[in-house]
């Protein structure tokens, strides 16, 4: 483990700090790419639904082969800073990159949507949402990412998502900093052998991570969806993780996850195919699955109409403003909610909320600032 000890004790040293925040897209990624001096074939894969170039990195000459994808959703760039940082480790330090490189060859696609990446959208230039899109393949990066699938016949693939800030891990009062799912590969969730590896990757990550960021590992449904990549990739008896980056609390920019992933995409190449073999797959369902038990903001105690206590709850909605993610505070539900947690807790003790503007307090409607008495309270 001394090699990923090392490279974490100088992660800051490692990590691509050109590149941050939220909002991540092509024209952001290539740049610092292209300045990488480490060993690597750059493919243009074709181009996406609105013209844009698509591109994959090949890199080491191990007989272990991974496929790893990021940006499938646009709006998802946690995953693809982790990337960009790990490439830029295999830039700065060669030790660790001939290790690597001895054992793997890498194939990566580090944004896949590059469309809804510059319009900020989960769905592509078409309004198709590409992981949804796996049997029928009607979109360009659909047919690349199948073809790039076929063509590299990876030993495992690596499907690289954010989730959404609303998950918890379990029961727990904590938040799915990074989730996991090894997918099922029907319909019945059948024990395949693809399926089993990916699981005790999983678990070796989960084992790592758990030092790192203790109880803020979860895992995802494993619904089978056959639309799905990962699902259909594990189909086809190829392990396949999907990982999901999550939320800390007041990291909206999502650096403390980026980390996360940093970390257990290390913890996987440097370590987890080979220690995974002593690993019982089984141990991957005493993972929490995530809950929805998370909000932005949650006003409590307040006095409704009636003169009962109710709560409100806000999640933020994300809108792209002069290449700026700005978060939007929207009133999502009203009541009673004993065993939701928030970001931030605002405790009004029985008093009656107000808008500034004297509009009624409703689902659906912004709440940027509001009257408690006298007093002006702006979130």
């Amino acid at each position: 483990m001394e090699a990923l000890k090392e490279a974490l004790l100088r992660y800051e040293d490692y990590s691509e700090r050109k590149i941050s925040g939220r909002y991540i897209t092509l024209k952001k990624v290539l740049p610092l790419i292209d300045a990488y001096k480490f060993p690597h074939q750059k493919v243009l894969l074709g181009t996406s639904e609105n013209h844009q170039p698509i591109y994959g990195y090949r890199f080491g000459k191990g007989e272990f082969r991974v496929l790893m994808w990021s940006q499938m959703h646009g709006n998802e760039g946690t995953t693809t800073k982790a990337i960009i940082d790990f490439f830029s480790l295999l830039h700065k330090n060669e030790i660790i990159r001939e290790q690597l490189f001895e054992k793997y060859t890498f194939f990566v696609i580090p944004v896949l949507n590059p469309d809804g990446a510059e319009l900020y959208t989960r769905e592509n230039f078409n309004k198709v949402d590409l992981n949804r899109d796996a049997m029928a393949k009607t979109q360009k990066e659909s047919i690349i990412l199948h073809k790039a699938f076929e063509q590299f016949a990876p030993s495992l693939c690596l499907n690289m998502h954010d989730q959404r800030t609303f998950y918890t891990v379990g029961n727990s009062l904590k938040t799915a900093t990074v989730s996991f799912l090894a997918p099922a590969a029907d319909v019945k969730k059948k024990m395949t052998e693809s399926r089993k590896k990916a699981m005790k990757y999983i678990v070796h990550m989960r084992n790592v991570l758990e030092t790192y960021i203790p109880g803020q590992i979860g895992r995802y449904d494993d619904t089978f969806n056959d639309n799905c990549f990962g699902d259909a990739f594990q189909a086809k008896g190829v392990a396949t993780i999907l990982f999901e980056a999550g939320h800390t609390i007041d990291d909206y920019q999502r650096e403390k996850s980026r980390k996360s992933i940093f970390i257990a995409l290390l913890s996987l190449f440097l370590f987890g195919k080979d220690r995974s073999t002593f690993l019982d797959h089984f141990e991957y369902f005493n993972i929490p699955e995530n809950t929805k038990n998370f909000r932005d903001i949650i006003i409590k105690n307040v006095k409704n109409e009636k003169g009962l206590l109710e709560d409100v709850l806000i999640q933020f909605e994300e809108q792209l403003e002069n290449e700026v993610i700005k978060f939007i505070p929207v009133i999502e539900s009203i009541g009673n909610f004993p065993k939701i947690i928030a970001n931030t807790t605002i405790d009004i003790r029985g008093k009656p909320l107000v808008f500034t503007n004297a509009s009624k307090v409703k689902v659906g409607e912004i709440l940027s600032e509001f009257a408690v008495d006298e007093d002006i309270i702006r979130i």
